[in-house]
Parts: structure tokens; sequence; C-alpha cells
């Protein structure tokens, strides 16, 4: 199931643990704190698929905008550093269901093919509840606003759509890793040495290093499991081939370069908003424009291409 906002999403969580917001120095959060926040979810077709007789059944689910809330309760420490634990929820109701491929039912009830047959005479809807555990280092640059760095494993979640490897330990050694990383430049590398950006970067990349080591290191998951997961979702490109040659009759979804597209047009919305923001705040109107601008024709072109998509 592919979420046509993958690519924002992905813009933030590739950057992981380097991605970044703001807040007011004077508003540093000391203690215990609770967040709660809210927005819309747009889902792709999902496939649902069963044996028949010529092949598999497929049938495609679409879905109506959804909503997902989430909410999180965590503890600031006035060293900077924050642990927290963050339940969403998010529902999208089913608007119609496709036939895709009848897997030769409909020649065996003398019906014809059913391929193409489609109905909005349906109820249900998808659901999807989420736990994280999400670690942050606040570091002060010296001005108005105060950055921090999250340790969360998004990342990984993102590749696993590109790459068969990734198992549970990769993402918990990405979310052990970054804290346990920045923590030590935190502790035997003073600030004045090495500038934010650049201990970002190192955090980062050595990071990645550590949840691939331990990607290589441990098991794969099942392959019933893996197979399973590649006849639902049917991710394309070389990472999920080996993969794709243990079920040779599902075929991939064909939108690996479109997602890849959305991803960078998703990650220039995310960076041309913030500064956006900023020039709105600041009283800053020509940055305001230029970026907030840009961000919305960024998001229109990704929107454009991801709605375009062939159906699979």
């Amino acid at each position: 199931m592919h979420e046509k906002l993958l690519a924002l999403i992905a813009a933030l969580a590739i950057l992981a643990p380097g991605a970044a917001r703001a807040q007011s120095a004077q508003d540093q959060l000391k203690g215990l704190y609770f967040e709660l926040r809210g927005g819309g979810v747009l889902l792709d077709d999902a496939d649902n698929s069963g044996p028949g007789l010529t092949g598999d059944i497929v049938v495609e689910s679409g879905f109506d905008t959804g909503y997902v809330v989430d909410g999180a309760i965590g503890y600031a420490h006035a060293s900077g550093l924050r642990g927290e634990i963050a339940l969403g929820y998010r529902s999208n109701d089913i608007d119609s269901l496709t036939i895709a491929d009848d897997g030769g039912l409909g020649g065996l009830l003398d019906l014809g093919s059913l391929n193409g047959l489609s109905t909005s005479a349906v109820s249900g809807d998808a659901r999807m509840i989420s736990l994280m555990a999400n670690g942050y280092y606040d570091f002060d640059l010296g001005g108005g606003l105060r950055p921090f760095l999250g340790a969360g494993v998004g990342a990984v979640f993102i590749l696993r759509w590109f790459w068969w490897r990734i198992n549970v330990w990769s993402e918990i050694a990405a979310m052990v890793g970054s804290v346990v990383i920045f923590t030590v430049f935190k502790v035997f590398v003073p600030e004045e040495q090495l500038r934010a950006e650049y201990r970002s970067l190192i955090v980062a990349s050595c990071t990645l290093v550590v949840w691939l080591v331990v990607t290589f290191l441990t098991k794969p998951e099942p392959d019933d499991h893996l197979v399973a997961f590649y006849r639902k979702v049917r991710p394309d490109g070389p990472g999920w081939r080996p993969i794709a040659d243990l079920a040779p009759d599902a075929r991939p979804d064909g939108l690996l370069g479109r997602g890849l597209l959305c991803t960078v047009l998703g990650t220039a919305v995310i960076w041309l908003t913030l500064p956006g923001i900023g020039g709105v705040i600041f009283g800053q109107t020509m940055t305001a424009v230029l970026c907030l601008g840009g961000a919305a024709v960024c998001g229109a072109l990704m929107f454009f291409v991801f709605g375009s998509a062939p159906a699979p």
C-alpha cells in the first residue's frame, strides 16, 4: 500500500537522524511534556490477491481522504537530551473495489472477463496504529532558534520499500545508534571545536554505517514473510529482485522512478517551507513569497506525478 504523501514523509525520514525542527529558545522544553498532532492522509490503491484458476485474483481497493492523529509523552533533561513515546492512529474509508485480474474466474462462470469491473457500493476502512520510541538532542546555535536532532527510525522504514534485507535489528540500531553517537560527541567533543552542522552530518553518517553493519550481521526476515510482503506491496527496483524471483507470478508496481521523483519534490517542499515560514514571521516578504511559492509548485508537481501514475 503506497501513500501519496510518502514523498513528504520520505523527505523527512531519509534525513533522520538529521531532520530538524525549530522552537523558540525561551520555550525550550524541560521536564515532562506532551504533544498532540493531526493531519490528512491520502492512500493510493491497495491490492488484495488470492489464488485463482489461471493466476492470482487481484482486487484493488480505492480510498477516500482519511485522517491521522498522534500524540507523544516525553521527558526533556536539562542537558538537552529528550526521549518520548509516540502513539499514532490513521484511518481511511474504502471508496471503491475494482477487479484488476479475475484469475480466470469470469471464464469459469461463463461471464467473460471480469477485469475492470468496479463498484462503489462498499463499506469498510483501512486503519493503522503506530507506536514509536524517539530520542532527541536539543542544541543551541546561539541565536533565537534551537534546532534539534531526531533519532527516529524513519530512514529504515523508508528503505524497507527499496531493499529486502532490512530487518527489525536495522531499525533498532538506527534508533539507538544515533542517540549514543550524538551523546558521545556532546560529552567528548566541545561544541566550539565542531560546528553543529558538521556534528549533525557526522552523526547521520555514523548512524548509517552502524545500522548497515547490524543489518549484514543479523539474519534477514524469513522468506515466507518477505514473499507475503512482496505479493501485497509489489515494490519495484533491484533491491527486491531476490524476493521477486521467489514470487514470479507477482508483478512489481512499476512506480520506483515516480516515487524517487516525488521524494525529491517532497524534500524541496520541506526545505522551502521552513525558510518561507521564517520569512512570514520576521516580515521578509520576498523570502516568504519565493520560498512558499516554490514549495507550492513542488507540492503540486508531486501530487500530479503520483496522481498520474498508471494502474499497475
